[in-house]
């Protein structure tokens, strides 16, 4: 598969909710978005995440779009580039335990929105760490939903965190913040180096 951000690393924009602001870092230098800067200096990357922010956020009639998924929009349509990380998910399964009917409805409007917006963007689509509390089962099938929504699209690939990350509540590893949702530096420096030997070859 020859994609768009595999020929041109110019420019990024990543879309997510706290794991992709940073939430839990002590030290920013250990948030993947600053490792993705040293791994590709070229790139130009644009950090729009908003911690507790879903899918529907960035389609008209979210809860928050006319503050904030208007913005990122806007900006995905300006800046046009050659990646999308986009890391939405956790909150529509640990705050609202959302069907996954539902919320593959929802991948699927904001997948069409920014084919509309940036059309050449190459899109991955990345399943995070679940939350504590919650049964597994469900988070699973939030994976499957966007895996094969990432199928149907050449310029698009899928990381699944969860595959990498032990499952909150079964943390042996010292990877979460005590609420075992969060990560914590050496959970985000795990996440970061999954993330940037995806982007090698997306």
């Amino acid at each position: 598969m020859s994609t768009t951000w595999r020929n041109d690393k110019s420019s990024a924009v990543i879309l997510g909710d706290s794991l992709s602001t940073g939430y839990g870092c002590a030290h920013p230098y250990n948030h993947w978005s600053r490792r993705m800067e040293w791994s590709f200096p070229t790139t130009a990357i644009h950090q729009l995440a908003r911690s507790g922010s879903c899918a529907e956020d960035l389609i008209a009639g979210g809860r928050w779009y006319a503050e904030w998924g208007t913005h990122v929009m806007a900006q995905v349509q300006q800046v046009q580039p050659r990646l999308l990380v986009v890391a939405l998910g956790a909150n529509n399964y640990g705050y609202f335990s959302m069907p996954v009917e539902q919320y593959r409805l929802g991948l699927d409007r904001l997948a069409a929105r920014l084919r509309v917006l940036s059309p050449d963007s190459t899109i991955l689509w990345v399943h995070t760490n679940g939350f504590r509390g919650h049964t597994a089962a469900l988070w699973v099938s939030y994976g499957v939903a966007m895996r094969e929504l990432a199928e149907l699209d050449d310029n698009a690939d899928y990381l699944d965190l969860a595959a990498i990350l032990p499952w909150g509540g079964g943390d042996n590893a010292g990877l979460y913040l005590g609420d075992q949702t969060h990560l914590n530096d050496a959970g985000h420096v795990a996440m970061a180096a999954a993330l940037m030997t995806k982007l090698d070859y997306v």
